[in-house]
């Protein structure tokens, strides 16, 4: 019985692995899409001077694809505006 356990995990393995080879030609052109969509959001929130981990942080917590260009600027006019910035002084 426990033989039998171990051949089918064996067995999954290896198809999982066919899979994956079989799937991988087909994924390079959305990974070099996401790639260069990645680079480009990485250059824009240097830009507004914000450290490469904010870029690392917000892919990793802000899924909304375009959302994350958005709320980039959204942050840089926080910064100029300051409203929180007016109680806290006083």
């Amino acid at each position: 019985m426990d033989c039998e356990i171990e051949k089918n995990k064996i067995s999954k393995k290896s198809s999982y692995g066919k899979a994956f080879k079989a799937a991988f030609p087909y994924t390079i052109p959305v990974m070099t899409g996401y790639l260069f969509i990645g680079m480009a959001f990485g250059v824009m929130i240097q830009e507004k001077g914000y450290n490469f981990l904010w870029a690392i942080l917000m892919s990793v917590l802000c899924y909304a694809g375009s959302g994350q260009y958005l709320a980039v600027n959204f942050f840089a006019f926080l910064r100029i505006f300051k409203p929180f910035y007016t109680f806290v002084k006083v």
